[in-house]
């Protein structure tokens, strides 16, 4: 991209919600409504006006919503890059490039969208397959300690990937960077 145009874009951001409510309070098991919508950034002094909050689907709540959600993460994507468009106060076309901020969701919601069925402790919802150890999990005061000075750039003595039979010795590192 030229890098004109690049400092010249103008910014903002998009915040999407979703949820579901009940139309009625009489048979609750069938009247529940599910809704998506988007606020596009408002002035600092206008957050909490209507203006700018714009309702983007709604349908049943029990209904699948992927194709409706992958399809305005796509038109997100594409708001993510930029376009021209028309401002009338300048009577000028000008460049902005609007990104996610958030999707806001609750607890259920979530498990929807992420397709984790509404597990206990221990399963997809929670990320966890198996019961974790308590003891092995967090590192040992003395993998702890060498991993403090790994990450701050520190030597320690016997080197800093050492084996260790007391716990599961986790690292700050990612897997793909080595």
């Amino acid at each position: 991209m030229d890098e004109q145009i690049r400092v010249k874009t103008k910014i903002g951001w998009l915040l999407f919600w979703s949820d579901g409510f009940l139309r009625c309070f009489i048979k609750q098991k069938d009247n529940s409504v599910w809704i998506l919508t988007v606020t596009v950034c408002p002035p600092g002094n206008q957050k909490s006006s209507h203006l700018y909050t714009h309702v983007l689907a709604m349908g049943r709540h029990d209904a699948d919503h992927t194709p409706v959600i992958e399809h305005y993460m796509e038109e997100a994507s594409k708001l993510a890059n930029g376009l021209d468009y028309y401002c009338g106060k300048s009577n000028t076309f000008e460049r902005i490039s609007l990104g996610t901020l958030a999707w806001n969701a609750d607890r259920p919601e979530c498990q929807s969208l992420t397709n984790t069925r509404k597990e206990g402790t221990y399963g997809k919802v929670t990320g966890w397959a198996v019961n974790v150890s308590e003891e092995r999990l967090p590192a040992c005061k003395q993998c702890y300690a060498s991993l403090m000075k790994k990450l701050t750039g520190e030597f320690t003595q016997g080197g800093n990937d050492t084996q260790c039979n007391k716990c599961a010795n986790w690292s700050f590192v990612r897997a793909e960077d080595g």
